[in-house]
């Protein structure tokens, strides 16, 4: 990323408990650990409710599959700073929007993806960005365990 490597994780998730109180959600983050290493990244544009990288769709997610052509998403990722430092990227919804980005995105990931790539640029400097592949293949079974409860 940015010319340099720095440790990640990315989590899937899809909660459909619906209750006075509370409602599920669906989506996925990637987490960055070590962002100082990718310092020309403006992080701070990204983060909380009001980010201004909201306005605008920064992220591309792509589903590369072993046949057939890649299937791309444009979303607007929400950000966040975790206590431990790094840096939160977020794609998420209630779980019953069926026509949201975070729930076609994991419904894809059902059907043989070999590869998850995520661009997101840089709200500020349209050239600089960061780029990462997700390895899928042998994952389907998962996503679709992991889906069974939506409707």
């Amino acid at each position: 990323m940015l010319g340099h490597q720095t440790r990640l994780e990315a989590r899937f998730y899809c909660d459909t408990e619906r209750t006075k109180m509370s409602t599920g959600a669906i989506g996925f983050d990637i987490e960055m650990k070590d962002t100082d290493a990718l310092g020309s990244f403006h992080f701070d544009d990204f983060e909380g409710p009001d980010a201004p990288s909201l306005k605008r769709q920064l992220m591309t997610a792509t589903i590369v599959r072993a046949n057939g052509a890649p299937q791309r998403f444009q979303t607007s990722p929400a950000g966040s700073t975790p206590g431990g430092g790094g840096f939160v990227f977020e794609v998420s919804d209630v779980f019953y929007h069926k026509a949201s980005t975070a729930r076609t995105v994991l419904e894809a990931l059902q059907t043989e993806a070999s590869t998850l790539t995520v661009a997101i640029v840089d709200y500020r400097v349209s050239s600089t960005r960061i780029e990462l592949t997700i390895p899928m293949t042998g994952r389907s079974d998962d996503f679709r365990w992991l889906l069974a409860g939506l409707q």
